[in-house]
């Protein structure tokens, strides 16, 4: 009795269900069967539609992403290039100030030798060293060798950054640059790196 009240609920609920005494089953009618394969089937394909656009997103996600990348690793090898053509012009204007080092400390040197000279009452070899026009400035002479620290740490930060953001080709010009005066380096060797480095802004295999 129970068990029939209970069956009878749960027909009214769900849908029309029955209760075959003889096999003691609860079995669906066809009616129900199709109803319940039709909502099946209606919510795969709502399922599917959803995974299929949200595929589509990522992959438009991650074109967008690869655009973005890419163009910002151009902008900063462009800026990392211009800077060291910057570095590379200025060769000839170290090369120049530490002339103008080495000119200072030989006068100061030069100045020191014609002091002693003078105490010493040496006025004829003083006269042949130039010693009445001795001139010199240890301040001009630092504010110099400031200027060239200032360069070189410049130069070294953009060679670092290069092997960074460039590929092998790159690479492997700046290792010839390793252990020498980066001012010293002969020109050709600045041009090859520049136009090693030209070739690869645009290139993303490594």
């Amino acid at each position: 009795m129970l068990l029939a009240n209970a069956s009878s609920k749960l027909g009214s609920c769900v849908g029309r269900l029955y209760i075959d005494d003889d096999w003691k089953s609860i079995g669906l009618t066809p009616e129900l069967m199709g109803t319940i394969a039709t909502g099946v089937l209606s919510f795969a394909g709502a399922l599917g539609g959803v995974i299929v656009a949200s595929r589509l997103e990522q992959a438009n996600w991650n074109q967008r992403y690869t655009v973005e990348y890419r163009q910002k690793l151009i902008d900063k090898r462009v800026e990392i290039l211009e800077k060291l053509v910057v570095l590379f012009n200025k060769t000839d204007h170290v090369q120049l100030m530490r002339k103008g080092i080495e000119l200072e400390k030989n006068s100061a040197l030069l100045n020191s030798k014609c002091s002693l000279l003078k105490r010493q009452g040496n006025l004829e070899l003083m006269e042949e060293l130039g010693c009445d026009d001795v001139s010199y400035s240890l301040d001009r002479a630092e504010k110099l060798a400031k200027e060239i620290n200032s360069l070189s740490a410049d130069y070294g930060v953009a060679l670092t950054l290069a092997s960074l953001y460039f590929g092998k080709a790159t690479r492997a010009e700046i290792q010839k640059f390793a252990g020498k005066d980066l001012w010293s380096t002969k020109s050709s060797e600045r041009e090859r790196l520049g136009e090693v480095m030209a070739k690869e802004i645009s290139s993303f295999k490594d």
